[in-house]
């Protein structure tokens, strides 16, 4: 059973908005990939593939929290990515406050791995998964 997608109108504007700016920073172009791809872009130059990009929208400010929550399941697809094509797998993150990339590096250390996900205003059980916290003091700000 595939799960509903709860993209709706204001968050494809929000990711639309700012993969605009990425577009102009990184002078680059985002191909958005199909959902079964785990991976929301692939980041290109002259048509050829430069990055994997995850891309989320937070409501909250940077510093709110000492880490950012990313599911399992989207960074180690990220990883795959990065491991079979040597190609970087970025995560940017629009914060009230700020934007902000973690690009992933193998000489990282493993991240905490634990159950959460969104626990207050949970949508359905898949909310609720392993995930990894990716500390804040990894991310640069575009």
């Amino acid at each position: 059973m595939s799960r509903i997608q709860y993209e709706n109108k204001q968050s494809l504007a929000n990711e639309s908005k700012f993969k605009e700016k990425i577009i102009k920073v990184w002078d680059c172009d985002l191909k958005k990939m199909h959902y079964h791809h785990v991976i929301d872009f692939m980041v290109v130059e002259d048509k050829k593939a430069k990055a994997w990009l995850e891309v989320k929208c937070r409501n909250r400010n940077y510093n709110q929290f000492p880490h950012v929550m990313l599911s399992l399941n989207k960074y180690m697809k990220g990883i795959d990515y990065y491991s079979k094509t040597k190609l970087p797998f970025i995560l940017a993150i629009r914060f009230l406050d700020g934007d902000y990339y973690f690009k992933y590096h193998r000489q990282y250390p493993t991240f905490d791995i634990v159950w959460g996900g969104r626990t207050k205003n949970q949508r359905d059980e898949f909310d609720v998964e392993p995930i990894i916290n990716i500390p804040t003091t990894y991310f640069t700000e575009f």
